[in-house]
């Protein structure tokens, strides 16, 4: 009961309030609401654990927290995807969709920030990823007993509580269509209204999720319309996951050339300080250099090869 009062007056306080007053409103009552939300749980309203997903698929909660600004900017945007999208699905469909958007803000293929996954290609015409954020269906005066659920559920999902249910989830659609891209990607399930996906390979495991959150905040409303943009590509799922493994293998191939310089160095260093020292050089590890292609003939002068060493040994 106390929490839906708290509810109530954030969403009056919309209407009303200037910004810059309301920016900072709306950031006390994220704390508000995620404090309450201990109590609404005590009188058996806890967030559901069903299990769609298995481990490697299950992210670690996190706290969506930064600057007063930020944290109402953030808790809009959250609110109107999880309305607009959402609005008279069941507390658990609410709770899933709030959960793929903030997959993508933990996911380094998206923006770092609610606003800005939310509001990701509503530049376009088509091709925007939450589609009433280009379709028009945001210009419509939204139910404030609606917002107000969904605005609950946003609060309580910025603050760490969500719903594991859907895993690494980042895409979902209705169950009235069928995308072209839902047979590439990994479906964990339907939650009321909509079926949800994770990618299949290494850009859906949890470890993949490692964008930290630092705030920044744009503001919470479409983007611009830019010209020329009407019949431009969305961001396709496939193609986003074909560069995140892309990327993936670059790194890992670079880390691996990095190693090898790292060992080439210390056998030289090693080999090095046994000349100075008068003491065997130690044998030079051949799988590292398999494939460097050194010559086999010094271009050292022989009488510079004992440079550096020790023309006599000082006493211990």
């Amino acid at each position: 009961m106390l929490l839906g009062l708290v509810i109530l007056s954030l969403t009056i306080a919309t209407a009303i309030m200037p910004q810059a007053e309301l920016d900072a409103r709306q950031s006390h009552d994220v704390q508000t609401i995620a404090a309450l939300a201990k109590t609404d749980d005590r009188e058996g309203h806890a967030l559901p654990r069903s299990g769609l997903t298995s481990p490697a698929h299950l992210t670690q909660p996190a706290v969506f927290n930064a600057s007063m600004t930020d944290n109402a900017r953030a808790l809009h945007c959250l609110t109107s995807a999880i309305y607009y999208e959402a609005a008279l699905e069941p507390d658990a469909g609410q709770q899933a969709v709030a959960q793929v958007v903030l997959n993508r803000v933990r996911h380094p293929s998206y923006p770092g920030t609610i606003c800005g996954v939310v509001f990701q290609g509503s530049e376009r015409q088509t091709g925007c990823q939450f589609s009433y954020t280009c379709d028009g269906s945001i210009n419509r005066t939204p139910s404030k007993s609606h917002w107000a659920r969904a605005q609950k559920i946003a609060a309580l999902a910025l603050a760490g509580k969500v719903d594991p249910s859907v895993g690494t989830a980042t895409h979902y659609h209705t169950t009235e269509v069928h995308p072209y891209w839902a047979s590439s990607l990994r479906s964990l399930g339907t939650i009321g209204a909509h079926r949800f996906y994770s990618w299949k390979g290494n850009a859906g495991k949890a470890v993949a999720f490692n964008q930290v959150y630092r705030g920044g905040e744009p503001l919470p409303i479409p983007n611009v319309r830019k010209a020329g943009l009407a019949l431009a590509s969305p961001l396709d799922p496939i193609a986003l996951e074909k560069a995140y493994e892309a990327g993936l293998q670059k790194a890992v191939a670079e880390n691996r050339k990095s190693e090898r310089k790292l060992v080439i160095d210390a056998n030289a260093i090693a080999a090095d300080s046994a000349r100075r020292h008068g003491l065997p050089v130690p044998p030079i590890n051949e799988k590292v250099f398999a494939d460097q292609s050194l010559s086999d003939d010094s271009q050292i002068k022989p009488e510079y090869r004992n440079s550096g060493t020790w023309k006599v040994k000082p006493a211990g």
